[in-house]
């Protein structure tokens, strides 16, 4: 599929309508092609190819596992944040979305120091701009989950918690879940396993209702942990 009759912007929606439709390979092609013709025809500098660095990224994530962070992909993104923080400054939009981009595929990857860079940062700048709300509780809960990864324990807690006391209860049940079992872990880290018993047994009840029994065994393993004083929050009980 080639792109020569394509703009960027043609490419990058034609990009996204494949992608929704499931046609990953057929979008990896498209925007191989269209960063290729961007690069010629406006330069290696061009801001076209921050959305199409990371349209390709996108493309690349049902032909691998979750957790794998290839070095193209990576390169991808770090050039694609360079642009963006040139183009648009240090901590526009676009600039926070590659940062955020690259801070999740890394704690996918179990590279939480560097994980927990550019979540650090998304956390800071999406919480001075948009206050209290869901915007800024989901960035906090990524670098909680980072945090928690680092058996940085006590910071996981109180992230977890500020995230919840943002978007807690605002109807988003499922990233209530999210947020009250990484709260939970974090305690079980500080050795408060009583009180994690407590959030686990609501979480694993809404789990369970929601999605099934069978479902939340893992989530059941982490219960029995912590009744059982067992695990540190990171370590997988199963």
């Amino acid at each position: 599929m080639g792109t020569n009759h394509l703009s960027s912007s043609d490419a990058i929606r034609q990009a996204k309508s494949l992608l929704g439709k499931r046609a990953a390979a057929d979008a990896k092609r498209l925007l191989q092609d269209a960063i290729t013709a961007a690069e010629t025809e406006l330069g290696s500098d061009a801001p076209e190819l921050i959305e199409l660095l990371c349209l390709f990224v996108e493309s690349n994530r049902t032909e691998r596992p979750w957790n794998v962070f290839p070095d193209d992909e990576r390169k991808s993104l770090e050039r694609a944040l360079s642009l963006a923080r040139t183009r648009h400054g240090d901590e526009s939009p676009e600039t926070m979305r590659v940062h955020e981009m690259l801070g999740v595929r890394l704690l996918a990857a179990k590279a939480f120091d560097e994980a927990a860079e550019h979540l650090a940062l998304v956390a800071r700048v999406k919480e001075r701009i948009y206050g209290d709300g869901v915007i800024a509780a989901h960035a906090l809960n990524g670098l909680a989950d980072a945090r928690l990864n680092l058996r940085q324990f006590a910071d996981a807690h109180a992230l977890y918690e500020r995230s919840f006391e943002m978007a807690g209860g605002r109807g988003d049940d499922l990233m209530d879940f999210t947020i009250n079992f990484g709260k939970a872990r974090s305690l079980m880290g500080m050795g408060r396993h009583p009180e994690a018993v407590t959030v686990l047994e609501g979480a694993y009840d809404w789990f369970s209702k929601r999605f099934g029994k069978t479902s939340a065994r893992e989530l059941h393993a982490w219960l029995e942990a912590a009744r059982k004083g067992l695990s540190d929050g990171v370590d997988d009980p199963t």
